[in-house]
């Protein structure tokens, strides 16, 4: 898949109309600062480092994405699927992640998270 392919956005057969396809894109260090990624399907996609700041990525499917280092200050990640994506390091401070699925996400321990979230976390086993 070339590098063009990644970004177009073409829908395929597991996406809908409401759905853009970005699965194992290269956007590491992307800035995608506001970026409306609403439902956007990124299963595997490489967002180390990128500036995802107050990006919407609700209802996205992140899972095992790497999102290492990445800044997510602000960001809508409403019933976004994180599942077993990497978060370490990532700045999560002032993220929506009201009904995220975090179960199996990495680095959570690394990672800077919304003010009471590590305390819910660890209630919760996940850190």
């Amino acid at each position: 898949m070339s590098e063009n392919d990644n970004k177009e956005g073409v829908a395929s057969e597991e996406t809908t109309t409401d759905e853009k396809n970005l699965r194992e894109a290269n956007l590491q260090r992307a800035d995608l600062y506001g970026a409306d990624l609403w439902r956007t399907n990124l299963r595997e996609a490489d967002l180390g480092h990128a500036n995802l700041r107050e990006a919407n990525l609700g209802e996205a499917n992140l899972e095992l994405a790497r999102m290492d280092r990445a800044n997510l200050r602000n960001a809508k990640l409403f019933k976004a699927n994180l599942n077993f994506a990497d978060l370490t390091w990532a700045n999560l401070r002032g993220a929506d992640l009201y009904k995220a699925d975090l179960s199996e996400a990495r680095g959570l321990s690394e990672a800077i998270l919304p003010e009471g979230w590590r305390e819910a976390l660890e209630a919760a086993g996940l850190i």
